[in-house]
């Protein structure tokens, strides 16, 4: 979602159809607000650090490997996630020595994310992105991947 979100508008691409928003559309529509709006204000922020690929990179994979009930070998994965989240610390160091708040952005950013991923679990669980198979190939993947 991170490049679909760069300009002003939100550009959603699927194998049938594509969808192409202003992001002041999204804004006064609250169905559109529920499913894009913290995501593209979370986007927003990413932006505004303008982050070298490595600390996209990075900051991916931290999110990428956060803890969650679901994985196997949870310990394991905890002990890769720290030595990923350090590669990131000290990345920023590198790049970015006189910002020191640039580190508890990031920590932000990720519960953010998580909320914001918990929510869209939720209403994808309450039917709340309830589009036509043929027009959204997307949602039967995401109900398989939530065990919904």
């Amino acid at each position: 979602m991170h490049r679909s979100l760069s300009g002003p508008n939100v550009e959603l691409k699927g194998t049938h159809t594509s969808l192409c928003l202003t992001k002041e559309a999204i804004s006064k529509c609250s169905e559109a607000q529920v499913l894009l709006g913290k995501t593209i204000k979370i986007s927003e922020r990413i932006h505004q650090l303008k982050l070298q690929q490595t600390e996209l990179a990075l900051f991916a994979s931290v999110i990428l490997l956060s803890d969650s009930p679901l994985l196997e070998e949870r310990e394991r994965i905890r002990s890769i996630a720290g030595d990923v989240t350090q590669a990131l610390q000290m990345e920023l160091g590198h790049i970015r020595s006189e910002d020191n708040d640039i580190f508890l952005s990031f920590l932000a950013l990720k519960e953010d994310l998580k909320q914001a991923s918990e929510e869209f679990i939720s209403n994808l669980k309450a039917g709340s992105y309830s589009l036509p198979e043929d027009v959204c190939d997307g949602l039967l993947l995401l109900k398989d991947i939530f065990d919904i």
